[in-house]
Order: structure tokens, then C-alpha cells, then sequence
């Protein structure tokens, strides 16, 4: 039988069951005399054993069966968990992964990491007893099975049973034989029957039925006989294929839907403009249930996309340990809301910046035990990785009890490092000193080593964010720890967005970036500093024209007529308000965003296009980046006159 068309599939499942072993073997260090996290850790060794037998990969069946013999010791409490035996474990699974890894690639599987490897855990199994003879006679049971009619791959799903049946006795023999089943001709019906020497009719019902789409097993005990040499064994089936209420779908395909469903939103604008010329009643009646349709398709897509953030979350336990033992400190890694979803474009890129932002905490952030015990702290140091969906955005952040962020010391060392003037430092607030540590080269270490001090990482983040449409907002109180909060949008392909008219020239503003509208009265402005501001009732909001960020004629505001009023979108940067002025507001739209190519593609400001409905391409605004290059600084809302 032709394994190599699931290889895909192997490598997506072997990937989870690895994922799963992570996790189990941390918590087993965590309590060591668990017997659930030993039996998660067997069951993953056990599964990524099985599959990759049945795949072939001999180097990365022999090394989880190693895994899985010194685990299913462990469950017998013949050998205790230890340090060593956990750290050995570790070293287990990143072999396992290097092997995964050269198989998705294409890549001879490597031999497991150390020659030694497999013979360590075995080192840790106890001396075997002597053989015991097998009985002269005894009960054999015969088991019938049927696989479910509607059952896809109904031979794989045979190969699983007889594996199971294996596990728990000896196969005499199959009929039809496992090469008649496993021939893939498409004649096997999903029945078969198997006998077993010397089996327990009641384990033996319980491992078939323990696969997926079995839909009947019957047990007939037989008469007892002599022993018997076993029939030989294929390689096992995997433990799931994956087809019960889920399938597995290749990306592309995804991809491909949401493009011709962005299509079809853009074609409904240009349907909406033709019932707007025409005025047909009938049109627009199939219209309407057009856009009911369109919009339960474009969510069913959109939800297709998206994943839980549990995989990139579940990265981060073991680097914390490992990085945790390696500088000597004692961390606790809190995650809430694994499960939240967000499309996997969007996860995909988020890896990298929550990877540095942890790396920091555990680096720059928390404080070493004598440390944290000397300022009346707990020993060990925490840190809290949360998810939470708000509206249209997801909110992750990253938060440590550490020591803190002074904003003076930043301003410091933004000065000694030449990236501000001592001018420049007075006038900026606590908030925006905070967001000098995402400068390009600022950095608080004061030695370099393989985690930071080159000046990289903050910066990084905050590129990395800001591409994805999203934001970064940092808080901290010395003494008692940093937060840094990551809001980014639930998909980047069709977002909510306010076209805004400056000049003569239409834009594209993604409504994740604006908080409200505001009209501001002429009367109300007043020039302080060199800078625009709207006296509100509740307090001043600093004033730019976004023609000013987009290097258009800018008009002065200071000179406005008192009695005409004009509108600003109200924004946050840095824990500041502040008021971008447009010369008119044109509505909101849903929009299909099309990325940018060539030059376009590499001027900064930019996040993409869209096309509406009378087919007019408007260019999308990224605020965080024009911001970024041409405003300076905001005033503090609230500052007197």
C-alpha cells in the first residue's frame, strides 16, 4: 500500500501529538508523581511511535518507542521522574522534531540527537525478568469486525484495528489478510475477521471499538489450543485519521475561497451603484438577499481561516523554562484564552514578536530569586500571556510582576545613546518615554549576550505589529512589573474602513485605528507651542491635518473661520488623543484590501488598496506609520493653556 500521499497529513498529526508531548512533559515536571501527565506523555510517545511506523521512518519509530517504553515504566512506578530523566525527555522531543522537520522538508530522517540517545532511556528501564513460558493451552477468540459503510479509507482504518488488537494479544491470523486489505484496489468492504491466541474477549471488543467508524465487533471465544506462531505484523495504522466531524484542508484552498469571496464584495458595490442609477424595486429585493447570503459565505470563509492562537501559545512553555533554568531565575508562565481564534495569516506573523516580547520579560523584566526576595517579592516570577477578543480586534498581552520601567531612565539612555537630545526628553510624557525602548537601537542591557543587548527586538515588535494593521501600547510602574498590550484585527483580507476625503483625494482609514468622529468648532482652536489644539469642553486635543502626514498642502488651522467647523478623527497613540483633521467624512465601507506591489508597495504609510463600487482604487492609510514618520510628539490631553 502507497503510504506516501498521506505524508502530508503524517506531518500535520505528528506536529500535534509532538505539540502534546511538550506540554505533558512539562507538567510532569511540575508534578512528578502525576499520573495523568504520564499518561499524556505515553500516549503522544505511543501515537508518534505507531505513526511513524506505519510511514516507514524506522529512526523516528525506534526513538519514541524508546520514549514510550521508559514512560510506560514510569506508569508502572518501577522508575521514578527525575531531573535527569525529564531533561532526557526534552532531548527526546527535539530529536523527534529535527525528524519531523527533515521529513517535511524532504530530507533523509536524521538519526535520533546523540548516538546515545535511545540507549539513555533505556538505561532507565529496570533489569528485565526472566522469560515466562506461555502456557501449553489456551483460549483463543475469534473477532469479527465491520467497518461503517460511509467510512473513508476503510483499509486504514483495518490496519488501526489490528494494530489495537495487537496491543492487547497475539494474531494468529486475518481474513482477509492484511495484504489483501492494505492493496488498496478498492474491493475491501470494511469486514474482516481476525483471530487472537490467548486473548481477553473483553480487551479484545475494547480495542476494536477504540477506532474511529467501527461500526460493529462481535467476540467468539474458541476452543482452547497449543500455542501458535503469531501471523506477521504490518506496520500500524496511525491513531487518527481525522475524518470523523473535521477534515483537514490544504491552505491554497482557503486562500482561493476568500479571494473570489473578496470579489464578490467588491462586485456587490458595483451592483448597489446600478440599483442607485436605476431604481428597480426587483433589483434591489435580489439584492438584499444577495448581501444576506454574501455575508454568511464571507463569515463561514473568515472562520474557516482562523485558528486558535493555542498554536503559537503553546510555543512558549518550553522556552521559558529553558531560558528560566539558563539564567538562574524561577518563572511561572500563566496563558489564558488559548482558545480564542484569529486567522492564521495574521497568527503566522505573530510568533516572532510575542517570542521577543517573553524573551525580554524573562531577561529584562524579572529579577533574579535573591532579587525578587530582597524587595518582598515571591521567588518565582510571573508572567501572564492572555488572548481576549474585543468587537473586531484581538487583544493579547504580555505582563510580568518584574521590576519595572523607570521612564527617567529610558530618557537616559535615549540620550546617552544619541537617539534624542536632552531638549527632546523634557518634552516627552512618561507614555511616550516608555515607547523609546521600540527605537532601533535602544536597548537597557548592559552586555551582550545570546537573548539581548544588540539593540534588536522591541523595534521588531513593533514593525511586526504595525504590518499587521494592528497596535502596541506599553505600560509600566517600577517596582511592579511591565504590560504590553498587542491589539491587532481578526483578519487582514476585508476590514470596516472610513473613507475620509483631503483635498481632492479620497482615503481608506481602517476603523481599528480611529476611536470616534469628531466636529470641532472653528471657534474652539487655539495655537499653543506651535501646536493646534481644540479647546473642548472636557479637555485639549491636540490637532494635525492628515494632509500634513501625507506631504499635501496643509492648511492652517490657527487661521480657521470661527464659524465653519471641521472634522477630526479622533485616534491614540502612546496613551495620547489625538485629532487628525480631513476636509470631509465620506462614510464607512467594508473593503476587500489588496495588497500593493513595485514602488507602491514600499512606501511607508501605506497598507494596501481598495477598489469600490464605481471601481475607483483608493490607497488605505496606515496611521501608525505616518504617524511614525512625520508627527511629532502629541500634547498631553488636558495640559492648560
Amino acid at each position: 500500500m502507497d503510504l506516501s500521499q498521506y505524508q502530508d497529513l503524517f506531518i500535520s498529526e505528528v506536529q500535534e501529538h509532538l505539540q502534546a508531548l511538550s506540554q505533558a512533559i512539562l507538567a510532569l515536571e511540575q508534578q512528578p508523581t502525576g499520573d495523568e501527565a504520564v499518561e499524556r506523555c505515553f500516549r503522544a510517545a505511543h501515537s508518534i511511535k505507531g505513526m511513524a511506523a506505519t510511514m516507514g521512518y524506522e529512526e523516528m519509530s525506534r526513538l519514541a518507542h524508546a520514549a514510550e517504553d521508559v514512560l510506560d515504566q514510569v506508569r508502572k512506578h518501577a522508575v521514578n521522574v527525575t531531573p535527569e530523566l525529564v531533561d532526557l525527555l526534552f532531548q527526546a522531543l527535539d530529536g523527534l522534531q529535527d525528524q519531523a522537520q527533515a521529513i517535511a522538508h524532504g530530507h533523509p530522517t536524521p538519526a535520533p540527537t546523540g548516538p546515545g540517545l535511545v540507549a539513555a532511556l533505556q538505561s532507565f528501564r529496570p533489569m528485565p525478568r526472566a522469560p515466562v513460558a506461555p502456557p501449553a493451552l489456551a483460549p483463543n477468540c475469534q473477532v469479527t469486525v465491520q467497518i461503517a459503510a460511509n467510512a473513508r479509507l476503510k483499509d486504514a482504518r483495518a490496519l488501526l484495528v489490528l494494530k489495537r488488537l495487537r496491543e492487547v494479544s497475539t494474531v494468529v491470523s486475518c481474513q482477509p489478510s492484511e495484504d489483501e486489505i492494505g492493496a488498496d484496489t478498492g474491493t475491501f468492504d470494511g469486514a474482516f475477521t481476525v483471530v487472537l491466541y490467548a486473548a481477553d474477549p473483553a480487551r479484545a471488543r475494547q480495542a476494536a471499538e477504540s477506532v474511529a467508524e467501527v461500526q460493529k465487533v462481535t467476540v467468539t471465544p474458541l476452543a482452547p489450543t497449543a500455542p501458535v506462531q503469531p501471523t506477521p505484523a504490518s506496520p500500524p495504522a496511525w491513531e487518527e485519521l481525522g475524518l470523523g466531524q473535521s477534515v483537514r484542508v490544504n491552505v491554497a484552498h482557503l486562500d482561493h475561497l476568500l479571494r473570489l469571496v473578496s470579489e464578490l464584495v467588491v462586485n456587490k458595490s458595483r451592483l448597489w451603484r446600478v440599483e442607485e442609477r436605476y431604481d428597480l424595486p426587483d433589483l434591489k429585493s435580489a439584492l438584499e438577499e444577495h448581501d444576506r447570503i454574501l455575508a454568511e459565505l464571507q463569515d463561514g470563509v473568515l472562520q474557516a481561516r482562523t485558528v486558535p492562537v493555542a498554536q503559537v501559545f503553546n510555543r512558549f512553555p518550553r522556552m521559558v523554562r529553558d531560558l528560566a533554568r539558563q539564567q538562574g531565575k524561577l518563572v511561572e508562565l500563566d496563558i489564558e484564552g488559548a482558545e480564542i481564534e484569529l486567522d492564521r495569516g495574521i497568527l503566522q506573523e505573530l510568533g516572532d514578536p510575542l517570542l521577543h516580547l517573553l524573551r525580554n520579560a524573562i531577561d529584562h523584566g524579572l529579577e533574579s530569586p535573591d532579587q525578587r526576595q530582597t524587595a518582598g517579592k515571591a521567588p518565582a516570577g510571573q508572567i501572564q500571556l492572555t488572548a481576549a477578543r474585543q468587537q473586531d480586534q484581538i487583544v493579547i498581552t504580555v505582563q510580568d510582576d518584574g521590576q519595572g520601567m523607570d521612564p527617567d531612565h529610558l530618557r537616559q539612555i535615549a540620550i546617552e545613546r544619541g537617539l534624542i537630545t536632552p531638549g527632546q526628553a523634557v518634552e516627552l510624557s512618561d507614555a511616550e518615554a516608555l515607547r523609546l525602548i521600540c527605537r532601533p537601537g535602544f536597548s537597557t542591557a548592559t552586555q551582550v549576550t545570546n537573548v539581548s543587548g544588540r539593540g534588536v527586538g522591541m523595534d521588531v515588535v513593533r514593525r511586526q505589529v504595525e504590518a499587521l494593521r494592528g497596535q502596541l501600547a506599553i505600560q509600566s510602574e517600577p517596582g511592579h512589573g511591565s504590560r504590553f498590550i498587542l491589539r491587532l484585527p481578526v483578519t487582514l483580507a476585508i476590514i470596516q474602513a472610513l473613507l475620509v476625503r483631503v483635498g481632492a483625494e479620497t482615503f481608506a482609514i481602517p476603523l481599528s485605528h480611529v476611536q470616534h468622529t469628531t466636529e470641532v468648532p472653528g471657534e474652539t482652536v487655539r495655537e499653543i507651542q506651535h501646536q493646534a489644539v481644540a479647546a473642548l469642553p472636557q479637555a485639549l486635543l491636540p490637532l494635525r491635518p492628515l494632509a500634513t502626514l501625507l506631504g499635501l498642502p496643509t492648511p492652517d488651522l490657527s487661521t480657521h473661520d470661527d464659524q465653519e467647523p471641521f472634522y477630526a478623527l479622533i485616534i491614540e497613540r502612546g496613551g495620547l488623543q489625538l485629532g487628525l483633521v480631513v476636509d470631509e467624512l465620506l462614510g464607512h465601507k467594508e473593503i476587500v484590501v489588496k495588497s500593493l506591489t513595485g514602488m507602491l508597495g514600499q512606501i511607508p504609510g501605506l497598507a494596501g488598496a481598495t477598489i469600490l463600487g464605481d471601481g475607483e482604487v483608493v490607497l488605505i492609510l496606515d496611521l501608525n506609520s505616518l504617524l511614525a514618520l512625520r508627527a511629532r510628539p502629541g500634547t498631553r490631553v488636558g495640559r492648560p493653556i
